[in-house]
């Protein structure tokens, strides 16, 4: 699974939006399962790696404490969409609706697909593992993407919660006068408490 680059274009969680483009030699594509995409990130002073990569056409993420060297896996099932910590449920995925969201027809966005999925808390003992299970459900989207948006003192209080959550993602397209295609995530986070989260808008750009 090769390294790649990744440029956090705007990580500020004054701000609703983060930005991201990978070099040139990685475009062609916005999944960054199928890249095998990597990043490294301190939560709660603990140095995690997440891995992320496609097993038997499942979307997973390797999570590594990088301080003790113990590891766990966070995958969607694409066939049952059920969302797994190693080998527990904590999380499914719906169908998307007939009517999914549109922006502003006046916007130059085109739509791509949508995707709404459930988490329980509860079994997620750690950040990290809140942190991956939201990205993973989201879809597209970077762990780092995640903190930037909601923040780390926030997502600390989801850990172990009794309640759970819900995520809609719709992701758009455009293309640039260069040629160049930018994708908007554009999502958010429910609780089962009536707190939402977002919409937040990430951008990957090939």
């Amino acid at each position: 699974m090769r390294k790649l680059t990744c440029i956090l274009l705007t990580f500020c969680i004054l701000f609703s939006s983060v930005s991201i483009a990978f070099a040139s030699s990685d475009a062609g594509s916005i999944d960054i399962y199928k890249k095998g995409y990597r990043e490294t990130l301190i939560l709660e002073d603990t140095e995690y790696l997440f891995e992320y990569y496609y097993n038997n056409g499942d979307r997973s993420i390797l999570v590594t404490n990088t301080n003790d060297n113990t590891s766990q896996i966070f995958y969607s099932d694409h066939r049952t969409g059920l969302v797994y910590m190693d080998d527990q449920i904590v999380g499914r995925s719906f169908c998307a609706p007939e009517n999914y969201p549109i922006l502003d027809s006046r916007d130059i966005w085109i739509y791509y697909s949508y995707s709404h999925n459930t988490i329980g808390f509860a079994e997620l003992t750690t950040m990290a593992a809140v942190v991956a299970t939201i990205a993973l459900c989201v879809g597209g989207i970077p762990n780092a993407a995640v903190i930037a948006n909601i923040s780390a003192t926030i997502l600390s209080t989801w850990v172990g919660a009794t309640f759970g959550a819900d995520t809609y993602c719709t992701i758009y397209y455009a293309t640039g006068s260069d040629g160049n295609i930018m994708y908007k995530f554009h999502w958010c986070i429910t609780l089962t408490t009536g707190i939402t989260y977002g919409y937040f808008d990430t951008y990957i750009q090939q």
